[in-house]
This record gives structure tokens, C-alpha cells and sequence, in this order.
């Protein structure tokens, strides 16, 4: 039970320090997010075979697509949010970023019927 707790509590100093290491990166916001991604994907990929998988992309051809979209939704998504944390700061810019996310939670009903 305590290690539960203890991975709780890491896993909120790490996912909190985020804005804040960010914040203080000399990089711009595009090598930024060009560099996470890249990593990112490095990483996924090397875990992908390391386990034995094989590519399965000519079984699911439409999904590349919407993988591909959902990437680049990502990516905007980092560039814009390590952009404001230097513009307007770690705080606001987090609240803005989730805000927006609570904001289509409560519109989808209206929009969706």
C-alpha cells in the first residue's frame, strides 16, 4: 500500500515539475517539442521491437492517418504550451491549457445532439 502511495506522489512531483524544468530550457519552443517528439518516438520504437513486436501497418492502413493527426495535434499542443510558458508563465499557462479541455467536456453535449 505504501509503494502505491509513494508512486502516487512521484508521479505528481514529476508530471508538476514539468512546466517549471520547461520553463527554464534554452531552447526555443519548436527544438522543444522537436526533440521530446523525437526522443519520444525513438524510445517507443526501440520498446516496440525490444518486446518482439512486428509492424502491423498494412493490416490498418486507415489507422496511420488518424495516428498521424493525432500526432501533429500533440505536437501543436506542446509548441503552444512551452511557447506560453516562457510568454505568460508556468501557472496561467497550465490553466489555460486544461481550461480549454474542461470547456469542450461542457460544450459537447450541446453540439453533439
Amino acid at each position: 500500500m505504501k509503494k502505491d502511495y509513494f508512486l502516487y506522489i512521484l508521479s505528481l512531483v514529476i508530471f508538476g515539475s514539468n512546466g517549471v524544468i520547461a520553463h527554464y530550457i534554452p531552447l526555443s519552443s519548436g527544438e522543444t517539442v522537436y526533440l521530446r517528439a523525437v526522443i519520444g518516438s525513438a524510445l517507443l520504437v526501440l520498446l516496440f521491437f525490444l518486446f518482439g513486436n512486428r509492424p502491423t501497418v498494412q493490416k490498418h492502413k486507415k489507422d496511420v492517418l488518424f495516428i498521424a493527426l493525432s500526432g501533429a495535434a500533440m505536437a501543436a499542443d506542446w509548441l503552444l504550451l512551452f511557447e506560453a510558458y516562457t510568454q505568460i508563465g508556468v501557472s496561467l499557462s497550465l490553466l489555460i491549457n486544461y481550461c480549454g479541455r474542461v470547456l469542450v467536456f461542457v460544450v459537447s453535449p450541446l453540439v453533439m445532439t
